[in-house]
């Protein structure tokens, strides 16, 4: 399985949400009331994100995830690639508020293809780390749909792994 959405989250992208006026206790009273997760680690600058992620990975049997990467942690998200090669795929995180993102948003679909439909859990902050119940209520919900005829299982199969590889051209390491 390919997860198509998570967050990649550094020491760096600490230092950016602090420097905008968040407090780590603002972070986490956001965390408790707007997840599943009732602490979370921050990152800091000994921490290995993408080792922590490689081993979240393999733990669930995941072969790649694509991750939203904000200028903060793009330099170190380019690092990570290289060093995990076939295990992680990097799209611009789009914020909705920014003046030029109706812009973004445009590229993205000529890019990309706007009938595309891709699975991803929103995985983001250690000790949560791989959203499993997310997929487990994605993959329902598709399940029922094929009960009752509106997917076939080449659909969902097409929605949990084809259709991310195919948009990417993506070939996760075996």
């Amino acid at each position: 399985m390919v997860d198509a959405h998570s967050h990649y989250f550094t020491a760096d992208t600490m230092r950016s949400w602090l420097s905008r006026g968040r407090t780590l206790e603002s972070f986490s009273n956001r965390t408790k009331t707007r997840t599943d997760m009732t602490s979370i680690e921050l990152p800091d600058e000994n921490w290995d994100a993408a080792q922590r992620w490689v081993d979240e990975l393999d733990r669930y049997g995941v072969e790649a995830m694509g991750v939203m990467v904000g200028s903060e942690a793009y330099d170190e998200f380019l690092k990570t690639v290289k060093r995990f090669p076939g295990r992680f795929i990097g799209y611009a995180n789009i914020n909705p508020a920014e003046p030029d993102a109706a812009d973004k948003v445009r590229k993205a679909v000529q890019t990309g293809g706007s009938h595309k439909v891709l699975f991803g859990t929103d995985s983001t902050f250690f000790p949560r780390g791989w959203r499993i119940n997310v997929l487990e209520a994605q993959h329902g919900a598709c399940k029922e749909l094929v009960a009752d005829g509106v997917l076939t299982d080449e659909d969902v199969h097409r929605i949990f792994y084809g259709n991310i590889l195919k948009l990417t051209g993506f070939k996760p390491s075996e």
